[in-house]
């Protein structure tokens, strides 16, 4: 007899951030006299994000016995193409036991297999931006929910909170996103999504 199968991937959204633009200019005029004025104007490269990978829990096979599951990773060299792209690298650990288990069967879809999340900014460089993201809580299939805890984002040049980055010389900057699945036990099979995004603006 097969074992029961759950496949659970959070498919990941983004939103583009806006330009900056910042206007400089002198006024020395007094009574009575004049002066030549300076406008000027420094314009911002836009910053932007990108998604290069969604995060994805892969195939699962429940246990008797609830767990965590926790997907983690890292990024690459960023490649300046249009748009930018990384490679990445994913672990992806099992509580072990009779919790859940990976599947890795013959069968397995490998467009379904453990994927950390990674993303990709873009804009003025050596400038700082701040990152904030909003669900991401849980994934589900029909009325079945199984809650998600994610992980701060992660990379050179972001902070340890996860909340700001500083982009590099070349004016981008790459960072993952990891999370923790909380599986139940004997957890009802079905294909479980779900949505977060994630938003950057310069500070």
């Amino acid at each position: 007899m097969n074992a029961p199968r759950v496949l659970v991937a959070i498919f990941l959204f983004t939103y583009i951030g806006s330009a900056a633009a910042q206007n400089n200019s002198q006024n020395n005029s007094q009574t009575n006299s004049s002066e030549i004025l300076n406008d000027g104007a420094t314009i911002s490269e836009p910053i932007r994000i990108y998604k290069n990978t969604d995060l994805n829990f892969g195939i699962i096979i429940p246990g008797s016995t609830a767990g965590i599951v926790h997907v983690t990773g890292n990024m690459g060299d960023i490649a300046l193409t249009d748009p930018p792209i990384a490679a990445t690298t994913t672990s992806c650990v099992f509580p072990g036991g009779s919790g859940p288990i990976q599947y890795n069967g013959i069968n397995a879809d490998a467009s379904m297999k453990a994927q950390i999340a990674s993303l990709i900014v873009t804009g003025e460089p050596n400038t700082s931006f701040s990152i904030t993201i909003s669900g991401g809580t849980s994934v589900g299939v029909g009325s079945k929910k199984i809650s998600v805890q994610l992980d701060p984002p992660c990379g050179i040049g972001i902070a340890p909170a996860g909340n700001a980055g500083i982009l590099s010389n070349e004016g981008t900057r790459g960072f993952t996103l990891g999370g923790k699945l909380s599986m139940g036990a004997n957890q009802a099979s079905g294909m479980y999504t779900g949505t977060f995004t994630v938003l950057v603006c310069y500070n």
